[in-house]
């Protein structure tokens, strides 16, 4: 069963970075903020951008109190040191090991993610062309908001 889960979850990551570079398939898709991978993208959304929200303040660190804890596992590894032969080592190794791989795939996300998604999308395409000045208030799409 654990196989068949990792093996889930390992297609699940290969088709969220595949689905990043070969960008969107409808126009919905464009309007919604996702434009595909592309070094402008990627650029314009490199600095941080950090934001308040309901009269709360977001920096760095509270982003990644959220952001890095959430699928580490550390303690379900811990729990099976009964099957393992030599849980000394095993341990210490199986937890920097899920730490460095956690650490990389979500750099990886985040990298994909801020390549192929721009941060205030209007959610409207009119066809031609965009118009995007001034939409950081009011606008319901791209990487800041809750519905991309």
């Amino acid at each position: 069963a654990q196989n068949f889960l990792i093996a889930i979850i390992v297609i699940a990551m290969f088709d969220f970075m595949i689905g990043a570079i070969i960008g969107p398939r409808e126009e919905a898709q464009v309007a919604a903020g996702f434009v595909g991978f592309s070094t402008e993208t990627f650029m314009s959304n490199w600095g941080s951008n950090y934001r308040s929200l309901h009269e709360k303040s977001y920096d760095f660190f509270s982003i990644f109190a959220i952001f890095f804890p959430s699928v580490t596992g550390i303690q379900a590894g811990a729990n099976i040191s009964g099957d393992l032969k030599d849980p000394a080592k095993s341990i210490p190794m199986g937890t920097l090991l899920a730490l460095l791989i956690s650490m990389i795939s979500y750099v990886t996300f985040v990298l994909f993610a801020g390549g192929a998604a721009i941060r205030d999308a209007p959610g409207v395409f009119n066809g031609t062309a965009w118009v995007c000045a001034n939409l950081t208030d009011g606008c319901d799409y791209g990487l800041h908001h809750k519905e991309s």
